[in-house]
């Protein structure tokens, strides 16, 4: 499933909110579009840094966790997706 979410991996000058409303919407047109079987009710997208380094070195990255919230439309019953992915490639 394509979205536009590969498309900013880099563009750090996008700020936590920007970048929670683009891969949100992005996300609800792609599973809208391919997927159906499905019916999105809500999409939830949360940010925060987090720390990948070592002890000696920080690499940060921006850790993106989406919920995604829909109905099955043959068994109307709830359908429920959590995961999360970096983006970012913040090393100092």
């Amino acid at each position: 499933m394509e979205t536009e979410i590969w498309e900013m991996d880099f563009d750090l000058m996008k700020t936590d909110n920007k970048l929670k409303e683009l891969i949100a919407g992005t996300l609800k047109k792609s599973i809208s579009m391919h997927e159906k079987r499905l019916v999105v009710e809500d999409v939830e997208v949360f940010v925060n840094d987090h720390n990948l380094g070592t002890l000696g070195k920080k690499r940060m990255k921006k850790r993106v966790s989406i919920a995604i919230k829909g109905l099955i439309l043959e068994t109307n019953r709830a359908f429920t997706f959590n995961n999360s992915f970096f983006v970012g490639p913040l090393s100092y």
